[in-house]
C-alpha cells in the first residue's frame, strides 16, 4: 500500500485540481499514507520547504510567496489534517520546460511511492505508481508476479484490487503496442496472449492465474479483507451488476482488439473508431449515473462508504472515457466515484 504520497497541484480551483484532490484525500484515507501537497509556482523564484511537526503548515524560505499561493496550499493541508490525514505542504519553483522534472525529483528526494497530478501536471487527472519492489510475497507465502499493459482496462482493475488488498507483487510489464503479447514466451504464460497475468510461485509450485474477473475472484477468496463484496446477497448483486455493466457491456466490445479488427478489417477511420466507442460508453455510463443516482445510502464510492468491486471496475473506464475524449460532465456521479483508485503506471 502506499506510504507516502505526492500531490502535485496548483492553486487554481478548477475540476482537475478538485478532483486530484479529493482522489489523493481518498487514497490517505484508505492506506493511513503521508500525503505532501506540492505547489509548483512559475511567477516567482521560491525556495520552499516541507513542513513538520505537530504544526504541519507551509513555510518558505522567501519573503516574496504570493499570499494567495501560501493560503490555497495552507487550506490543502488543513483539509487533509482535519481528515485525521498527515499532511505536509510545499512551493518550489519552474520553469515551463522543466516542471516535470521538479516533480519528479521532489518525488525522488521525498522516497514517495505514488504521484497523483493535477491541473497543467497532467491532461485531466493522473496517477503514477513510483515503486516496485523485486523480491514479494503475499500472506499466503506465494511470490507473485503481474504481466500488466498500463493502458489495459483489465490489467488497471487487477492492479487496484491488489493495492486495496495490500498484496505485494513484481511488476512485468507487456508492451502490447509492440506485440509482446504475441510472442511465444508470453504466450507459454497466457495461451491467450492477453494480459493481465499473475504468476504464483510458492510451497504448490508455478501456478499462473488468468483472467482479470477469475483473479479477483481468487483475491476476494483468499485475502477477504479488506472486502470488495458487501455483506448481504442482494447488496453482492447489486454490486456485482455494477461491474458487470464495465465488464461484460462496455470494456469487452471496446478493447484493443476490438479496435485493431474495426481498423484492419473494416477499414475504419478514426472518426468512426471514436463514434464506434462513445456509443458503448454512453449506454453503459448512462445505466451507470442512473443506478448511482437511485442509491440515496452511497457515500463517494460506488456503494457505500468505501471501494468495492464495482469502482474496481469503474475507474479504469472512466480513465478510458477520458482517454477517448468523452465529456465526463453528462455522468457527474460516474465521474466522482471514478476518481478514488490509482491509475496506470506511466508507460
Amino acid at each position: 500500500m502506499y506510504k507516502r504520497i505526492l500531490l502535485a497541484i496548483d492553486t487554481t480551483p478548477t475540476e482537475e485540481n478538485i478532483s486530484a484532490l479529493k482522489r489523493a484525500e481518498q487514497i490517505g484515507l484508505l492506506t493511513g499514507g503521508t500525503l505532501y501537497v506540492l505547489h509548483v509556482a512559475r511567477s516567482h523564484i521560491v525556495s520552499g520547504d516541507i513542513t513538520g511537526g505537530a504544526g504541519l503548515g507551509v513555510r518558505s524560505a522567501e519573503d516574496d510567496v504570493e499570499v494567495a499561493d501560501r493560503n490555497a496550499v495552507q487550506s490543502f493541508v488543513d483539509q487533509l489534517s482535519a481528515l485525521g490525514i498527515e499532511a505536509h505542504g510545499e512551493i518550489v519553483s519552474a520553469t515551463e520546460h522543466d516542471i516535470a522534472s521538479v516533480i519528479l525529483q521532489r518525488a525522488r528526494d521525498l522516497d514517495a511511492d505514488l504521484l497523483v497530478l493535477g491541473h497543467q501536471h497532467h491532461r485531466g487527472v493522473g496517477m503514477m505508481p513510483l515503486q516496485r519492489h523485486n523480491t514479494t510475497r503475499d500472506r499466503g507465502g506465494n511470490a507473485m508476479q503481474l504481466y500488466s499493459f498500463f493502458r489495459s482496462g483489465t490489467s488497471h482493475r487487477l492492479r487496484i484490487a491488489l493495492n486495496l488488498k495490500g498484496v505485494a507483487y513484481e511488476y512485468k510489464a507487456v508492451d502490447l503496442r509492440s506485440e509482446q503479447h504475441l510472442d511465444a514466451n508470453y504466450k507459454a504464460i497466457q495461451p491467450q496472449g492477453l494480459v493481465p497475468a499473475l504468476v504464483l510461485d510458492g510451497e504448490q509450485g508455478r501456478r499462473v492465474l488468468i483472467q482479470s474477473p477469475a483473479i479477483i475472484e481468487w483475491l476476494e477468496e483468499v485475502h477477504p479483507t479488506p472486502a470488495l463484496l458487501p455483506a448481504s446477497p442482494e447488496d453482492r448483486a447489486r454490486v456485482r451488476a455494477l461491474a458487470a455493466v464495465v465488464g461484460c457491456d462496455i470494456h469487452p466490445v471496446n478493447n484493443r482488439r476490438i479496435l485493431e479488427a474495426l481498423r484492419h478489417d473494416f477499414s475504419a477511420d478514426e472518426a468512426t473508431m471514436q463514434r464506434w466507442c462513445a456509443t458503448w460508453i454512453n449506454d453503459g455510463f448512462d445505466a451507470i449515473e442512473a443506478l448511482l443516482a437511485a442509491d440515496a445510502h452511497r457515500g463517494d464510492f460506488c456503494f457505500g462508504r468505501a471501494p468495492t468491486l464495482a469502482d474496481v471496475y469503474l475507474i479504469p473506464q472512466v480513465e478510458s472515457a477520458r482517454r477517448f475524449k468523452m465529456d465526463l460532465g453528462r455522468w457527474p456521479l460516474a465521474a466522482a466515484a471514478g476518481v478514488a483508485g490509482p491509475a496506470p503506471p506511466a508507460a
